[in-house]
């Protein structure tokens, strides 16, 4: 394959709260990328070591998960379940490790049930959609930002393989975004663009609405977000597709949860935590099926990142 030498100089630049961006310059890093023609679409893309000391750099991806079998992984059970602020506050849309701190499939509250520890790597364990479980780091329970853009603001994913290279694509929405959940600590990120036929370009991270009232995680073009920091507006009412509420309150975002689903998510939990049956029509999860689920899972992410050189296939 042929490679390039590309020396890019990138500001560490830090987002607090909907006011400001400002640039750390005493952080500022010069790095030596190498790039790759991808074999797919001709352009110049990142190779695999680059992709990950970039996202890295950007705190938005975890080290490597170090993951060796069961006896890898130590459990410990809350006696009661806890309701806490929870956000998918690390772009996983490439992932370097099984969990981040993402994968919050109904933001804003999540009900965690106990910790699993990976060889000395603490993560925590809390219900999807009240009946599965996910993992993630501390990191998910840091209340972000919510904004709400003047115009719709088109939004980006990076993808690729360790053989292909990767770059940042449009995500492909019917509808960009107009209202934005911002993370407020991560980097912006500097990616060969697809759409530039692989000349680089700076990315920030967040977490964006699409059209079927659901969020995701993607990037938008850092001269966008400045305009969403100098333009946009404290998010209202923005409604979830699951019957919660968003909004803004002194720059963070805030959820007004669903009763009914509250309720039987914690149902859930208590149900997983002490094994009592619930309500008909609803699976009765135990322990013993989450963890095979689990084991299950990490097993088939290792796999993965053998194979294509990330746990998640973009």
């Amino acid at each position: 394959m042929n490679k390039k030498l590309l020396t890019v100089m990138a500001s560490a630049l830090m987002f607090v709260g909907i006011g400001s961006v400002t640039a750390n310059t005493s952080t500022q890093i010069v790095s030596a990328a190498t790039t790759m023609k991808s074999p797919d679409t001709g352009h110049i893309v990142y190779d695999q070591d680059t992709t990950y000391n970039e996202l890295r750099r950007a705190n938005i991806v975890t080290p490597y998960l170090n993951y060796t079998g069961k006896n890898s992984v130590k459990f410990h059970w809350y006696k009661n379940p806890h309701t806490r602020s929870g956000w998918d506050n690390m772009n996983e849309n490439i992932s370097f490790d099984t969990f981040g701190g993402g994968g919050v499939e109904n933001y804003g509250i999540v009900t965690t049930i106990g910790t699993a520890t990976i060889n000395g790597r603490k993560y925590y364990m809390y219900l999807n959609d009240g009946d599965s479980i996910a993992l993630g780091n501390s990191s998910v329970f840091k209340r972000p930002n919510v904004i709400k853009s003047k115009k719709q603001l088109p939004t980006y994913d990076i993808s690729g393989t360790k053989d292909s290279g990767y770059e940042v694509t449009d995500v492909g929405y019917d509808c960009p975004s107009s209202v934005f959940i911002i993370p407020t600590h991560h980097n912006s990120v500097t990616f060969p663009s697809r759409e530039k036929h692989g000349k680089l370009d700076q990315f920030v991270p967040v977490i964006s609405g699409y059209q079927n009232g659901g969020f995701g995680s993607s990037f938008i073009r850092k001269a966008d977000y400045d305009y969403l920091i100098r333009t946009g507006s404290p998010a209202k009412n923005v409604h979830f597709d699951n019957g919660s509420i968003l909004y803004s309150k002194n720059g963070k975002a805030y959820v007004k949860p669903n009763a009914n689903y509250m309720y039987w998510q914690k149902r859930t939990a208590e149900s997983v935590l002490h094994n009592d049956k619930y309500a008909k029509n609803h699976t009765v999860l135990t322990k013993k099926i989450l963890i095979n689920d689990l084991y299950r899972t990490l097993k088939a992410q290792m796999r993965n990142l053998k194979e294509t050189g990330t746990t998640n296939q973009g």
